[in-house]
Formats: C-alpha cells, sequence, structure tokens
C-alpha cells in the first residue's frame, strides 16, 4: 500500500541540526526569564516581545519535526525521547515566563493599545492581547501561574499514555472470514480490507479484529480517561471556570450554547442524511469499490490529535490556557503556526487509504 511519507529533512538536515536549535531554545528560555519585573518599562516589552517572536519560530520547527517523527514510527525509543526534549524545555520556558500574563493584565488593555500605537511593528500582537484581557479573570498571580506551570506535564499525561498504549504498543489482530481466510488487520490496512468484503459478516470480523486491543485493555483506557477528565477539572477549579467545556471555547469566546446547539442538531435532524443513503443504495448499491468522496476516516488507534495530520506547534500559556502534551494548538503568546507551515514537508505521494465500508 502506498502512503505520503513526510520529509522532515526540510525542517532539519540532520540531528546536529536539530541539537543545535534545542540548546539556543534553552539559552533563550533563560534570557526571558530575565525580564520578570521590566515589562513595564517599554523597551524591555519590545525586547520580550522580540524574544516571542525568535522562541516562537524555533519551537515551531522543533517541535514539528521531532512530533512528526515520532508519529511516524511510535515504536522508536529514540524518536519519543527527542520529543519528549522538546516538551520539556517548553514546560522549563513556561515556568521561567510565568510572570507573562499577570505583568501584562497589570499594565491595562490601554496601555498595551497605546504601545502598539507607538510601536506598530508588533501590532501581530494585537490579537493575542486581545484574547489575554478577554479572559483575565482566569488568569492567576504570578506565584500561581508558576506553581500551576509545574504540574504542566501531569496535566497532558492522559494523551501520552492513550498515545503508547492505542499506537506504540498496539498488535495487528488475525481475522478469519467466512471463507476459512485469516487476514491480519491493523489500523494502517483495514479499511482497504473492509472494502474488498462483499459480506457484513465478514466486515463484522475485521472490524472487530481492530478494536480488540481495546476490549482487552478497557480497564486501562477507562483509567486513561478518568485521568484525562481529573487533570482538566482540576485545573478548571483552579481557574475559576465553571466547566471543562467552558474552559476550552472560551479561549477561542465561542458561548456554551453554541456547540451545545451544534451537538443537538447533529443529533435529532440526522435523518435527511440517512434517507440519502438509503436512496442511493437502491439506486446505486454499494459495492467493494464504494468510497464516500473527499473523506478520511480517523483510525481507532490514532491519538485524540489525529496522527495522520501535519503537526502544529506547541502554544504557550496565555489567557489561562495550559500548554500540555495533549494541548498543542492552543492561543498563545506566539504568533500563530503559518498556514503553509506543514505545507512542503509531505513528500509527493499517493495514498490509497479508502475512506468508508
Amino acid at each position: 500500500m502506498e502512503t505520503t511519507v513526510w520529509d522532515l529533512s526540510r525542517i532539519y538536515p540532520s540531528e546536529e541540526a536539530f541539537e543545535e536549535d534545542l540548546a539556543l531554545l534553552k539559552k533563550k528560555s533563560a534570557e526571558m526569564g530575565g525580564y520578570k519585573g521590566l515589562l513595564k518599562e517599554e523597551s524591555k516589552l519590545k525586547q520580550y516581545l522580540s524574544l516571542e517572536r525568535e522562541v516562537n519560530d524555533l519551537l515551531e520547527h522543533l517541535y514539528m519535526f521531532a512530533g512528526m517523527r515520532s508519529d511516524r514510527d511510535k515504536k522508536n525509543v529514540a524518536f519519543t525521547e527527542a520529543e519528549s526534549k522538546v516538551i520539556l524545555a517548553l514546560q522549563d520556558l513556561n515556568s521561567k515566563t510565568s510572570f507573562e500574563s499577570p505583568e501584562l493584565i497589570a499594565l491595562g488593555k490601554e496601555h498595551l493599545d497605546c504601545f502598539l500605537q507607538r510601536n506598530p511593528e508588533f501590532n501581530d500582537f494585537s490579537f493575542i492581547f486581545e484574547k489575554l484581557f478577554q479572559g483575565q479573570k482566569y488568569i492567576l498571580s504570578q506565584q500561581e501561574e508558576k506553581l500551576l506551570s509545574c504540574f504542566s506535564p501531569i496535566l497532558g499525561e492522559g494523551g501520552e499514555l492513550y498515545s503508547k498504549l492505542s499506537v506504540g504498543d498496539y498488535c495487528p489482530q488475525e481475522a478469519k472470514l467466512s471463507d476459512g481466510r485469516l487476514v491480519l488487520v491493523s489500523s494502517a490496512n483495514w479499511t482497504d480490507l473492509i472494502g474488498k468484503e462483499k459480506k457484513a459478516e465478514d466486515r463484522q470480523a475485521i472490524f472487530e479484529a481492530l478494536y480488540h486491543q481495546f476490549d482487552s485493555h478497557k480497564n486501562t483506557y477507562g483509567e486513561i480517561y478518568n485521568l484525562t477528565v481529573q487533570s482538566q477539572l482540576a485545573e478548571m477549579k483552579a481557574r475559576g471556570y465553571s466547566s471543562i467545556l467552558q474552559e476550552h471555547l472560551s479561549q477561542n469566546a465561542i458561548p456554551e450554547s453554541v456547540f451545545l446547539n451544534l451537538v443537538d442538531v447533529a443529533s435529532t435532524h440526522a435523518e435527511p442524511l440517512h434517507k440519502y443513503y438509503r436512496i442511493r443504495n437502491i439506486i446505486a448499491p454499494m459495492t467493494a469499490s464504494f468510497r464516500l468522496p473527499n473523506r478520511r476516516r480517523n483510525t481507532p488507534t490514532s491519538r485524540p490529535r489525529s496522527c495522520s495530520s501535519p503537526r502544529f506547534p506547541p502554544s504557550r500559556r496565555i489567557s489561562g490556557t495550559r500548554p500540555t502534551k495533549s494541548s498543542k494548538t492552543a492561543t498563545s503568546m506566539f504568533t500563530q503556526r503559518k498556514a503553509n507551515a506543514a505545507g512542503p514537508i509531505a513528500t509527493a505521494g499517493p495514498t490509497s487509504t479508502p475512506t468508508s465500508f
């Protein structure tokens, strides 16, 4: 089966280049930590924001390289170790700069608006400042922010455990089909296998073999889920949100009613879609070659964030959000990842992964 492969040499041509930038990130983290108590001085604030840009660029390259390489082979310990180095460096940076949000809040929105008017070269921070003040009631004191940043490795551990069990420790299973054939089912080939089988009982056997990993480890998965919920619940309470849902949606100023209404509509108004497929199946019965167009189905062994997608860089803490191993795309003091940052990373090559059965 042909697959698309990420050409990560476009980010770092060698391991040495990666290590050099990692060392540079640690050096600049120490520099940023030296600005504690100085952001009220305009010259220092300008220097600090310039460092933010530099560090953002470093993190974008380091994390996309280490994270995507780890996603390519979850059983490679060296790749996992490199990703962990970047995560630890990020956590150290957040600890050293835990003063950032409280000091900016103390300056006030009007002060920062005037700063941007006098220094238009920093206008790329205007939206970030706006979101900071939208969520300022959830930002803690400097000491509390520093204390909370020390727990960020634990807060994100649920996602990492899920990934290691579902991807790194995943073992393909055999499925016995109605004609006596034994096929080895994995997250890489299950849609191909299902697409070729005309009998529902054979498709069911393949599907059950795929999910055997979850059935045989359901207690472990249950505890991982509990760890994830309890971690988010703890931070929700620490920051003063009314719910975990509110904490996630408030980062982008989305009312809870919008999300809940979407769930309600999707749950109660799906009959037209069902009717469409019933009619379609009458007119053109589903065959072994039938595929839904322009869709991709996530495999059950994907991480909560799909491994098949290009990575986003990790986030810095701002507006009450946290940087953790399972929360890598939240709004941050960093400018957002450029839309085309991951564009050239994947080499040109077809993928034959089907999208439906």
